[in-house]
This record gives structure tokens, sequence and C-alpha cells, in this order.
């Protein structure tokens, strides 16, 4: 349909994550220029978030639930860094290295739900964090380990209309479902080249009944939706299968 960010005084280098908000803005965290892009959708450029030795490689970044935020995970500082959404300015940093509540191990993704809670992807302590949306610890999903709702290289979430929460793990080469309560409903994928397999499963979004899943190393995007079959007494069982 389009292409931006190759053209002009400002071309994009390393784009790590890109994100939508509300009004159509496009955010690229782009770790080569250590700074995150606010595209308009028309691809011109509307502003830039980070001066000098506020980022060092931004991962993603997403507009805060009332609009005057955007908020940036930073892999190397391990830590997520505020920036006011209109004039472009540093206004704070959450978290530090460390395993603790609110502490972080090379963060690479962000997702808002409902409610306004921030999930962020604690990559190396093998976790996702479930932040308010100033930044207070609430809770945390996964943890290292190879039962099921553990995690080991968690990617990639978000969180649908429904309340359910998808994590891409690139270790496990599948994707987990977590409800509302943050207990684990199923997974999707395993290790190959198959459909509904995966070499690194990584970035995760959702439309609607169908969810996108990047398999990396796999050179391709796979996409599944939910169907419902029916139940013993006639109600919906939900199921998933590959488009």
């Amino acid at each position: 349909m389009d292409v931006f960010g190759t053209q002009g005084a400002l071309r994009l280098k390393m784009p790590l994550g890109v994100n939508v908000a509300p009004d159509g803005t496009v955010l690229v965290a782009d770790g080569g220029l250590r700074r995150v892009v606010a595209f308009t959708p028309d691809g011109s450029v509307e502003r830039v978030y980070g001066a000098e030795g506020d980022l060092v490689n931004p991962t993603d970044a997403i507009v805060s639930p009332d609009g005057h935020r955007v908020l940036v995970s930073d892999s190397r500082s391990h830590a997520i860094v505020m920036f006011d959404r209109k004039t472009g300015s540093k206004l704070l940093t959450l978290g530090k290295k460390g395993t603790g509540e609110g502490e972080f191990s090379a963060p690479t993704s962000l997702a808002l739900d409902a409610e306004g809670n921030l999930y962020v992807v604690d990559q190396l302590n093998s976790r996702v964090q479930i932040l308010t949306g100033d930044g207070e610890y609430l809770d945390e999903i996964g943890g290292l380990g190879v039962g099921y709702g553990n995690l080991a290289r968690p990617k990639d979430v978000v969180v649908d209309d429904n309340g359910l929460i998808y994590v891409t793990d690139f270790a496990f080469n599948n994707v987990q479902l977590f409800d509302a309560d943050l207990s684990l409903l199923t997974f999707i994928g395993d290790a190959g080249p198959g459909p509904g397999q995966f070499r690194g499963a990584s970035g995760v979004a959702v439309h609607g009944n169908e969810f996108a899943v990047v398999d990396q190393l796999g050179a391709r995007v796979q996409v599944f939706r939910f169907i419902a079959t029916a139940g013993k007494e006639g109600s919906d069982t939900p199921s998933i299968s590959r488009r």
C-alpha cells in the first residue's frame, strides 16, 4: 500500500517496533537512530522522541491511555522511558536493571489492556510484568521454566478486546494465551517448518478473531483464527486453526 521512513532528512535505520495510536499516528522505535519517530498517517514525520542520551536501544513505543504520554521500552537501559507526547520532552524513567518487581532485564515490547494497564515483556527475566499506567507494579506472567505457563525467551505481548493475553516465546516457538486472571488457557505451536510451527516466534498482532505471528527465522508471518465447535450440550467451545 505504501512505504515511508526511507526518504527525507530523517530516515529509519533499524526499526524494531511499530504501533499505531488511536488517532492514526504511527510510532516507530528505531535502535539505529536511538529515537522514536512519530509519523502522520500519510507518512510525514510528526515528532521525534529521544534527545541525545535519552534512549540507548528503543524497541517499542505506545501512547498512554490518556493520550498525553509516549512510553518507550529500552532494552539496553533496562527501563521504560516516558515522554510528553506534545513537546517530546523526557518526563521520567521507570525501572532499572534487576529481577525484582518493577525491575527489568532487556524489556522488548509493550501493550495496554482496556483498563489502561501496561504489559511489559521482560525478556531476559522470562516474564511479562503488568504495571499501572503510572508504572506501579501489579502482577506478572511466566517465569523461567519448562512447565505450562512458564516462559523462556518472551518476545511480544498483546491484549485483545476480550481481555485475552497473547505472549510469543522465541525459545519455545509458540504463542501462549492467558485469560484476564492470568491463567493459561492454551498454547499454539512448536519448533519446525510446517503449518502452525515456528522457527523463532516473535511479534504478534490481533485483529478481530484472527491473530498473526511473525515466524522470524522461518521468514514468514502465519495467520490463525478462532473457530467454534459445538460442545456436548450445544455450547460453543472455542478452538484455534491456522488460516
